[in-house]
């Protein structure tokens, strides 16, 4: 027998926390999916980078793949930030469906 969820219920289990980030890379979709080239050379970059160093986390939301990786830069230096930032922007230039946001809390509403 299924029993109905009442609209407090689904509420709360559809509330995401907002994860607090410094830096937020975002692979969206336009309709189409996201770009799984884009995502797979940013996935390598980060393989190859120290994830000690640059903590993250994902939250995916979408459809269509559509996910955001969230940075806590708050222990890195400025210029340390802003080298992190530089490299994987110039790493995503050629990709149109990745966007960056600074300073915001990661969840995808915001």
């Amino acid at each position: 027998m299924f029993t109905k969820k009442s609209n407090k219920e689904k509420q709360e289990k559809s509330r995401v926390e907002p994860i607090a980030a410094t830096f937020r890379v975002s692979f969206i979709s336009k309709g189409s999916g996201t770009d799984i080239k884009a995502k797979q050379t940013f996935r390598n970059f980060l393989a190859q980078n120290d994830n000690q160093k640059y903590p993250y986390q994902t939250l995916p939301w979408g459809r269509e793949g559509e996910i955001d990786y969230c940075f806590d830069f708050s222990k890195l230096t400025q210029a340390e930030q802003e080298e992190f930032k530089t490299k994987v922007k110039e790493l995503l230039k050629d990709f149109e469906l990745v966007r960056y946001r600074e300073n915001v809390s990661c969840n995808p509403k915001s």
